[in-house]
């Protein structure tokens, strides 16, 4: 293994609806969630109902997840419920939308997926959850039934004709620059020497003038000698600490004084440098591009849904709707 390689190793939408815990919590306690039978509609899409049943069950689900709950006031009780709906209508206008295209999700396709699911949960982890609580299961699968849809739907008219170029990731980066995602480098080469006495004898030579590549070519112990010292590029970090704080503060032709590491002695010739925002590593290129993708993906979803909502017929039954609320006097479930 060569110095470079000890140097670089020392110094290195829409999801499935997955959360699964969330039924057990709403299976704790008591109801906080006031309203009727549930067999009444809160809204209509398209002629599609959103029942209150539903309704309530989504809120519940919210509110379990609310620290404190009996310190709602009546506006943010109010808002919640808009909110909620606001979900619930813009689910149904997708679902309408999938109905529509013909998309479902086969059984077999949804025991796939719940499969997968429990590859993230210990050895009968997953059933630990729903054991005792069939309709919750129940219930749960459908719901993820949906949120497949969803996601295929989503796929289908959102995701497919989004891409960012190259131009793109060089425009970002040169509009961040100090965030720091573009990399300096610099390219380096070295004269690595055991001991203090013969790195300074070696630095004065260089100082009288003599040539950099035949003197480590010559004196050089590291494995690099062979190609005159040249190490290659480097990024900031990747170095240890002193040779990195040097060779950075360096212009291209310039050689360091003897610069003591864990290795050894180095006198460092700085042969070429690339500025921050002109080269990127793999790694930050694609991370800049799944950036500008998600940026990308959320606005073209959010105008889409905006098409499909303005298309929709929507009527809320606000007599229902007004029936609900929240009970004051109970805990939030923990």
């Amino acid at each position: 293994m060569t110095t470079v390689d000890r140097m670089r190793r020392k110094n290195f939408h829409i999801e499935p609806f997955v959360v699964v815990a969330a039924f057990v919590l709403l299976a704790a306690g008591g109801c906080q969630w006031l309203g009727n039978s549930g067999r009444e509609n809160v809204a209509t899409v398209g002629g599609a109902g959103i029942s209150l049943a539903d309704f309530n069950e989504r809120m519940e689900k919210k509110l379990s997840l609310m620290a404190d709950v009996p310190s709602l006031n009546e506006k943010q009780v109010v808002l919640l419920k808009a909110d909620v709906l606001n979900e619930l209508i813009d689910e149904k206008v997708m679902i309408n939308r999938a109905d529509k295209l013909g998309i479902s999700v086969s059984d077999g396709e949804l025991k796939k997926r719940i499969e997968e699911i429990k590859k993230d949960y210990p050895e009968e982890g997953f059933k630990e959850i729903f054991k005792g609580r069939e309709s919750h299961y129940r219930t749960w699968k459908e719901e993820l039934r949906k949120r497949l849809i969803l996601e295929i739907l989503i796929h289908q008219e959102v995701t497919p004709q989004i891409t960012v170029t190259d131009e793109e990731i060089l425009s970002y980066v040169k509009s961040h620059a100090k965030e720091g995602i573009s990399e300096e480098r610099v390219r380096i080469s070295q004269i690595l020497l055991p001991d203090r006495e013969k790195a300074d004898a070696v630095l004065e030579r260089l100082n009288n003038g003599e040539d950099f590549a035949k003197v480590a070519k010559d004196v050089s112990t590291d494995p690099e000698a062979e190609k005159e010292g040249d190490m290659g590029f480097f990024s900031r970090g990747v170095l240890p600490e002193a040779l990195d704080r040097v060779v950075f503060s360096l212009s291209p032709g310039k050689i360091s004084k003897v610069v003591e590491t864990p290795y050894g002695y180095h006198i460092i010739k700085v042969l070429e440098k690339e500025k921050g925002g002109e080269v990127l590593s793999v790694k930050a290129r694609e991370k800049v591009r799944a950036k500008l993708k998600r940026e990308k993906e959320e606005r073209a979803y959010s105008e889409w849904l905006g098409r499909l909502r303005s298309k929709a017929v929507v009527k809320i039954n606000e007599s229902v709707l007004s029936k609900t609320g929240v009970r004051k006097n109970q805990p939030a479930q923990k």
